[in-house]
């Protein structure tokens, strides 16, 4: 590794801006802090697509050595290289760029605003109330929710709604109206910031109709309505729907707490039917999102319930139920899944005694 580091190294000083390029994307790909180094040192090259591509890649490896250098690399002269540089404060997620991002707004070109507030927008949080310092940023914001780029418009109306300028609460229920769903997938966001629990009935409307269904679900869990809990489990127990739509699903009905729910996740997790985990797509990542999301809704709502399911999958005659019953135990960290592993030890499959044993291991290595 450190031979590739030396190579790339040597690479990044080449005349040939290609080649200094190709150095920057494959130091992107080796990652550490050596290569971390070499990729803030190329925000200053001279040419400025190996500037704008050393950004990128800062931004991909979530670096956060090197927030104080993108810091500056935002007045450079490039637009481009700038709304780049934006565009990875925002991966990074320190928000300690947040007033040095803020400098930009007044810019009118539309690339830069699209990036700056999209940077905003994921470096503000939904979690706690804004800080004074940084509630002066709304009024350049409103005035951007107006713009006619929709990118520009969605990504300061979701920072409205962190900023919690809740006064703007009827004018984003309107734009749940209209027909811009980036737009409104933003709105649904920040009236869910706000706690606006007019939203709700719009949310469960719009999950029911097949629209904006990410954005409806995270707002139904947000604001904590309980009224839309039989929606929630509809939506899980469709097994046409998309697995990540079912994921969240789950998700939100262990935020909402709802017990309710304890079947249906119970019949989701080993369930039969189209899209069920009895296929070859058994580890298909949008399934394993599924399945992680209702074991660790079961785990909250009833952890009971799940170690007897986990049990029977076990001691099931389908090699598959075994085969994923193993996998799931690696979410649940308890003295009855242990037990259970330990059986799985002698199971005649050899791939479900070598994820079993894997998982002993693992566990005991965190214990020592």
């Amino acid at each position: 590794m450190n031979r590739e580091i030396r190579k790339l190294a040597k690479r990044l000083k080449d005349k040939d801006p290609v080649i200094r390029r190709a150095a920057v994307r494959r130091l992107a790909d080796v990652g550490g802090e050596k290569a971390e180094l070499l990729l803030i040192k190329a925000l200053g090259d001279e040419n400025p697509q190996v500037r704008m591509l050393a950004a990128r890649s800062l931004g991909r490896l979530r670096s956060k050595r090197a927030v104080p250098d993108l810091i500056l690399a935002l007045k450079d002269i490039n637009y481009h290289v700038r709304a780049t540089v934006a565009e990875a404060l925002g991966q990074i997620g320190d928000n300690t760029a947040l007033p040095y991002l803020a400098e930009l707004l007044p810019e009118e070109d539309s690339e830069l605003l699209r990036s700056v507030t999209r940077a905003m927008s994921l470096l503000l949080s939904s979690d706690e109330p804004p800080s004074e310092e940084i509630k002066w940023i709304a009024d350049r914001m409103e005035q951007l929710s107006l713009s006619s780029d929709p990118v520009i418009q969605a990504a300061a109306i979701e920072s409205l709604g962190k900023l919690r300028v809740s006064d703007l609460a009827p004018r984003f229920l309107q734009i749940l109206e209209g027909e811009e769903p980036y737009v409104m997938g933003a709105a649904l966001k920040a009236l869910a910031d706000f706690g606006d629990k007019r939203v709700v009935s719009y949310a469960i409307k719009a999950i029911e109709s097949g629209d904006l269904i990410e954005e409806a679900v995270e707002a139904l869990a947000r604001i904590g309505d309980k009224r839309a809990v039989p929606t929630l489990i509809s939506l899980l127990s469709d097994s046409k729907a998309d697995p990540i739509h079912r994921g969240k699903a789950a998700w939100a009905l262990k935020k909402l707490r709802a017990e309710e729910s304890t079947e249906a996740l119970a019949r989701v997790l080993f369930g039969v039917g189209e899209g069920n985990f009895r296929r070859t797509d058994i580890f298909d990542p949008r399934f394993q999102y599924l399945r992680e999301q209702v074991t660790l809704a079961l785990m909250e709502l009833d952890l009971e319930m799940l170690h007897d399911l986990l049990e029977e999958g076990v001691k099931s005659p389908d090699g598959w139920i075994r085969m994923l019953t193993v996998d799931i135990m690696r979410l649940v960290d308890t003295p009855r899944s242990r037990m259970l592993l330990m059986e799985a030890l002698e199971d005649p499959i050899p791939d479900i005694r070598e994820t079993a044993e894997l998982e002993l291991k693992r566990r005991a290595a965190e214990e020592s």
